[in-house]
């Protein structure tokens, strides 16, 4: 999202072959792990040997569809997964109308969807790029992909130890009024916000590259500005987001204590997402990864604190405390960060 569209064409159609093979790479070698796992007899493991077959396939969807967008061609991209979701939806109407379902049956459905959603972004961006060697790519990306890998693989991480940590001192219907609340108000800005990032990471990194510093900055402060005042819609809309849980989800109605803290944790996100585009856009890695560190730390802290002495408000607003400390690492990066000296870095790489 940020090497492609600091290169040339003709070297951008080279690097998207890398990373092409280096996607294939990662997906066989996911693919033995995951098949490794289904060997052992135990239940939890159910199922993988099935998604192991799916691996190299998901993976080189995947890197298509980042270098679509990192090109700029957002259709093809967004025409291979509507694809996907298109043809998976089918499936399982079809399949709840004829008989029942089960795992098999909806993962069948997901690995159609994924196949002719491949196919379709194959005939789109034919001739835009051919499998080399995939260490080229680790070459090539070597001095900021594995702050990036492991600022994202930190973070998924902590969305695990979370529901563990909260899991094992709340009751059941805690932990499910928590994930409940999220996935009505936190999960759909998620969603959006990490979709705008996919776009806009491409169109900073060319002002950049172009040196273009005083419309990058601009154009940062600008998003911020946009995010603060969507955050504090959000806020403002905390009532009306009360109000449809009682009516649509009452049987969770004792858990709207909890809008509050997650509508803060959804506005601070809307905060901070133009710096963290910018520093990706940057290449700066490292302070990624630092500020995600910190914010990892806080947010496993306060909630195991907030578990074991407190109930699921607490925990929700340790959550946001922590998205507060996470937010103000990010915007502080961002400020502390030179992006004058991109262009003589990307040369020199």
């Amino acid at each position: 999202m940020t090497y492609l569209p600091s290169l040339q064409p003709a070297r951008a159609i080279q690097a998207a072959g890398t990373a092409i093979s280096c996607s294939i790479a990662l997906g066989m070698l996911s693919a033995s792990v995951l098949f490794g796992l289904s060997l052992f007899p135990l239940k939890i493991f159910d199922g993988l040997a099935a998604f192991a077959l799916c691996m190299p396939l998901l993976t080189f969807q995947d890197a298509c569809r980042y270098i679509m967008i990192a090109r700029g061609d957002i259709g093809v991209a967004l025409k291979s997964d509507g694809t996907w979701l298109l043809v998976q939806c089918l499936l399982i109407t079809g399949i709840v109308a004829v008989g029942p379902i089960n795992f098999y049956t909806v993962f069948g459905s997901w690995a159609a969807g994924l196949g002719v959603a491949t196919i379709v972004i194959l005939i789109q961006a034919h001739g835009l790029f051919s499998a080399t060697n995939p260490l080229i790519w680790f070459r090539q990306t070597r001095h900021f992909s594995g702050w990036f890998s492991s600022a994202t693989l930190l973070g998924q991480c902590q969305s695990q130890l979370v529901v563990f940590v909260v899991g094992a001192f709340l009751s059941p219907a805690a932990v499910a009024g928590i994930r409940v609340i999220q996935l009505l108000i936190l999960q759909p800005i998620q969603t959006v916000l990490t979709a705008l990032t996919s776009v806009l990471v491409p169109t900073l990194t060319r002002k950049l590259t172009a040196r273009e510093y005083a419309q990058f900055s601009s154009l940062v402060s600008r998003l911020t500005r946009l995010g603060c005042a969507a955050g504090l819609v959000l806020v403002l809309l905390v009532p009306l987001g009360i109000f449809l849980i009682t009516s649509l989800f009452p049987q969770y109605e004792e858990f709207n204590s909890l809008v509050p803290p997650v509508a803060i944790q959804a506005a601070l996100l809307c905060v901070y997402i133009s710096p963290v585009a910018a520093l990706r856009a940057g290449r700066f890695g490292a302070p990624i990864f630092k500020a995600q560190l910190l914010g990892t730390l806080c947010t496993l802290g306060s909630v195991l604190l907030a578990s074991i002495y407190g109930d699921a408000n607490t925990v929700a607003w340790s959550l946001m405390g922590a998205y507060v400390v996470l937010a103000g690492s990010f915007v502080l990066a961002y400020r502390r960060s030179t992006f004058t000296s991109y262009v003589e870095e990307s040369a020199g790489s």
